[in-house]
């Protein structure tokens, strides 16, 4: 376990995780906008954000 902690922290593994996850939710982010049935995907993901923090 502590080597698998310490990849993740050194190796940038962390980083690199962190830069997929934002990019993965801007590509959903944007293929719901343009689904009218979604409704207000703004302020769904802003109410998801304040309960992730």
């Amino acid at each position: 376990m502590t080597i698998t902690v310490d990849a993740y922290l050194t190796d940038g593994l962390s980083l690199r995780n962190a830069a997929h996850a934002k990019a993965t939710a801007a590509r959903l982010q944007e293929g719901l906008k343009a689904k009218p049935e979604a409704g207000d995907v703004d302020q769904l993901l802003e109410a998801v954000g304040r309960h992730a923090a």
